[in-house]
């Protein structure tokens, strides 16, 4: 009985162990990948594929860094998977997971190529290097989640398919350090900046108050003199990191094709660069020696309904979250433009949410 046993595990085992010669495997790609199995490195710059240098790895960083990171595999996504039975049929997959502090923020799901054995995730890195890495400035999205001082970054790895995930193949940790001032700026750079409506559209007022929201922020836009026939030429602003007021420089009627902001010691100037009743649709914003434009994309119909801020510092697009047939319910920018001033996308929020002439 034990020789009949010994003969179907044979059997069963043969099979797999020829099969697994075929599965696509980079394997080792260097000593230093043998000596890392498991591991997450971290480094200021990106860490090379064939020759990497250990000494040049670090797990402290000062906000923002830049910080990459390679992860060591003990094997291919495809070895992996082929171990344990996974489906292959709709590719290869991992999950990537980063905890802050104990507790995650970022889970995503990714497709891999199955021979490899390693790959980079860049997590906070240089400007020039941003389309480079899918990730790019992942942690600048979850800065809001930072506390001051010293910060514990956990970074994990495991294959999934469907339901079935494996054991996770690496993992690693760092400490990135910020001020309070550096982690004040970084909210407002880095984070969704939103409007919206306190009032139905139909309700009495309903364009002279939004609530702001910028990260896990919040304040209100607001007219100062509510109801008053000119309250649209005033109005003030609140954040927890900025505060100021825009006012009206424009003293003619049929428009505002003139606007100021303040915001401390810091101001923009915003001008209609448009004609007639169309001068709402395109402005100029300077603040300082820098300029910035402002205007109406033509993807839709509706024109208000998209926005583009454009300038020395990047792009970015304010779009109409409920549709152009909903106008003005919510405009939001998602920040791809982290050097832009503060101030001047406020300037430029504050602009689309009341695009068209005031009454």
């Amino acid at each position: 009985m034990r020789f009949a046993v010994c003969v179907v595990l044979a059997a069963l085992v043969l099979p797999a162990t020829a099969h697994a010669k075929d599965v696509p495997n980079q394997g080792m790609t260097s000593k230093v990948h043998q000596k890392n199995v498991g591991k997450v490195v971290f480094k200021t710059s990106p860490v090379d594929f064939k020759k990497p240098d250990p000494k040049s790895w670090t797990t402290r960083f000062n906000w923002p860094g830049p910080i990459y990171s390679r992860a060591y595999l003990p094997h291919s996504m495809a070895v992996e998977y082929a171990k344990r039975g996974f489906d292959t049929s709709k590719g290869y997959h991992y999950v990537l997971n980063i905890a802050l502090n104990g507790k995650d923020i970022y889970t995503k799901f990714m497709t891999i190529k199955p021979d490899w054995s390693t790959f980079q995730v860049g997590l906070s890195v240089k400007p020039e290097d941003e389309r480079k890495y899918f990730f790019g400035r992942i942690l600048s999205f979850h800065v809001h989640d930072f506390k001051v001082g010293k910060n514990t970054i956990d970074i994990s790895f495991f294959a999934k398919s469907g339901d079935k995930k494996s054991p996770v193949l690496a993992r690693g940790s760092f400490d990135v350090s910020l001020t309070q001032a550096q982690h004040d700026e970084a909210v407002l750079k880095h984070r969704t900046l939103r409007g919206y409506r306190v009032k139905d559209l139909k309700a009495k007022g309903a364009r002279e108050a939004w609530n702001i929201t910028w990260g896990n922020g919040t304040g209100t836009l607001t007219v100062e003199k509510p109801g008053h026939k000119d309250s649209w030429k005033r109005w003030t602003f609140q954040m927890p990191h900025i505060k100021g007021r825009v006012q009206t420089g424009y003293k003619g009627g049929g428009g505002q094709p003139k606007w100021l902001l303040h915001a401390g010691f810091k101001a923009v100037d915003m001008e209609a660069t448009g004609k007639g009743k169309d001068a709402w649709k395109s402005w100029k914003l300077i603040s300082g020696r820098r300029t910035w434009t402002l205007t109406t994309t033509k993807e839709r119909p509706l024109q208000m309904g998209n926005w583009t801020l454009k300038g020395p510092d990047g792009s970015v697009l304010f779009s109409n979250e409920f549709g152009d047939n909903s106008r003005n319910v919510m405009y939001s920018v998602r920040d791809q433009g982290h050097k832009i001033p503060p101030e001047v996308k406020i300037a430029a929020l504050f602009l689309t949410i009341n695009a068209g002439p005031m009454k």
